[in-house]
């Protein structure tokens, strides 16, 4: 019988509630730190150094509160080194920040999926009922704040969720 050659580890951070306009620039680091093959973690971790099967980032609210969280699948013999180099990642971003080249590909990715989730009428009564009744942003005002984001949102939005201690799972 073979053993367990796979650990998941996660970090997370506390983040805002679904009200919190700053959920969308949020969401937006999220995608330009782990939202894909062309993430600032996925080249780091998996294309230069080898270490993960698989890495990515993500960005949940809730009424109440939310998540901010970095999840990497990897060998158990490389946890310390994934949690080093995460951390070393997650520190560049704070000292160095994201480009403009970066988030207007994070925005135009943002702007590309919204609409094509919208598509059928289930979606969008779907946008209705969660904007209403969780005051969620919504579809429209999503739009707007994503329009109107800058190189300098993300960076303090990086600021005040990176800089706190975060819970390792």
């Amino acid at each position: 019988k073979k053993g367990i050659n796979s650990v998941y580890t996660f970090l997370a951070y506390d983040a805002y509630s679904c009200d919190n306009e700053k959920t969308v620039a949020l969401n937006i680091l999220s995608s330009i730190i782990g939202g894909g093959m062309d993430s600032r973690l996925f080249n780091s971790l998996r294309e230069d150094l080898g270490l993960v099967y698989s890495v990515s980032c993500s960005s949940h609210s809730w009424q109440c509160s939310g998540v901010f969280s970095v999840m990497a699948i990897h060998s158990k013999e490389n946890c310390d080194d994934v949690i080093d180099a995460i951390n070393k990642e997650l520190s560049f971003v704070l000292e160095k920040g994201i480009t403009q080249e970066e988030l207007d590909t994070a925005k135009n990715q943002a702007k590309a999926w919204t609409y094509s989730h919208h598509e059928s009428s289930n979606s969008m009564l779907s946008d209705k009922v969660y904007s209403t009744l969780l005051n969620e942003i919504g579809m429209s005002n999503f739009i707007r704040i994503l329009n109107s984001i800058t190189v300098d949102d993300i960076n303090a939005v990086a600021k005040e969720i990176l800089n706190k201690s975060y819970s390792k799972l």
